[in-house]
């Protein structure tokens, strides 16, 4: 065991160095400890006492003595396990606030937030933030070609929870393979579409608008799958009236 597997668990560089020295030479006193260490030996009291709060160290008497003892290692994975469940409230927390810190970095900074994401994976990203965002999606895409595990997972997974969310989609679909099919579930998929030649209008790539958000998805397969996610209110805004143009021009097809 080295000093970095410790300090990845949360351990201070003195923590671990106590630690380490207790497991190496066995128990000490914080005289000992202060020789064995680089630990100056006025703060091996307060660094042993926060390695027993782990659980990590045992303190006991000796001749009125002090003595430092190290627990079992297996305590280090509670400490591995606590770090792993504190991060995932932190990132929870942290998805919470999002929104917010990004709408705050665009008014400062006026750039837009532009994420790329890639493969099956990275995709469905794009697809479940759009669920989290909880606004109408303003779509424009071709069914054709789609990449087939993700075609699948967007038929049985994505499009039900986008419905059962209560969130509407407006499309501009480009004909095409699979295109009557998919329009055969609008109604339950909370889903208004309008169709227009392929040949005229082709989309190579799926572009969704929703919130404050545009995202641009390449899902062809046999290619490389990217997709593009453009934080930024204005662009957003713009891109919407775009598409409610386009929509109109749609409806004479």
């Amino acid at each position: 065991m080295n000093n970095e597997v410790l300090l990845n668990l949360g351990l201070s560089p003195e923590e671990a160095e106590i630690y380490l020295s207790l497991l190496n030479n066995g128990p000490q006193t914080a005289i000992g400890l202060g020789k064995s260490t680089k630990v100056k030996r006025t703060y091996v009291y307060r660094i042993a006492t926060d390695l027993i709060k782990k659980g990590l160290v045992n303190q006991s008497k000796r001749n009125k003595t002090t003595i430092f003892a190290p627990l079992s290692p297996d305590h280090l994975l509670s400490l591995a396990e606590e770090r792993k469940q504190k991060a995932q409230a932190a990132e929870r927390s942290l998805e919470g606030v999002l929104t917010q810190l990004k709408e705050k970095y665009v008014s400062i900074d006026e750039k837009p937030m532009v994420t790329t994401y890639e493969g099956v994976s990275g995709l469905k990203k794009i697809y479940n933030d759009m669920i989290s965002e909880g606004k109408e999606i303003l779509a424009m895409l071709q069914t054709s070609e789609v990449e087939p595990e993700l075609r699948d997972w967007l038929k049985s997974v994505f499009v039900p929870k986008r419905a059962e969310a209560g969130i509407n989609a407006k499309v501009i679909l480009a004909s095409g393979k699979l295109a009557e099919e998919y329009q055969s579930r609008n109604d339950q998929a909370l889903r208004e579409v309008r169709e227009v030649p392929k040949d005229r209008f082709p989309f190579p790539h799926e572009v969704d608008v929703y919130g404050d958000k545009i995202a641009f998805i390449h899902y062809k397969k046999s290619e490389p799958l990217i997709g593009i996610l453009i934080y930024h209110p204005s662009m957003a805004k713009t891109m919407r009236a775009w598409f409610e143009l386009a929509w109109v021009g749609a409806s004479k097809y």
